[in-house]
């Protein structure tokens, strides 16, 4: 393989900002019926929110995606309120 040319690189076009070195991803279904789940993954995607850490979900508005997503939001919005 070639060698990385650095000057065919380009600015990121988003602002620098810290990070948190450390965060989680979850993964699971979307369109479920199942609920059982629900309350347990929106409170773990909610701690890693309100410590700051970064999630990666596979997206989604129901079902283990859909309370990941929520859970982080709320505990952000704590971690920002900080």
């Amino acid at each position: 393989p070639k060698d990385f040319d650095e000057s065919k690189t380009f600015e990121s076009f988003r602002k620098p900002f810290e990070r948190h070195p450390f965060g989680i991803a979850i993964f699971g279904s979307a369109s479920t019926k199942e609920s059982s789940y629900i309350g347990a993954v929106q409170h773990l995607a909610g701690m890693a929110g309100e410590r700051g850490w970064r999630m990666i979900t596979g997206a989604g508005n129901y079902g283990c995606m859909g309370a990941a997503d929520a859970g982080f939001n709320e505990g952000k919005q704590k971690f920002r309120a900080k």
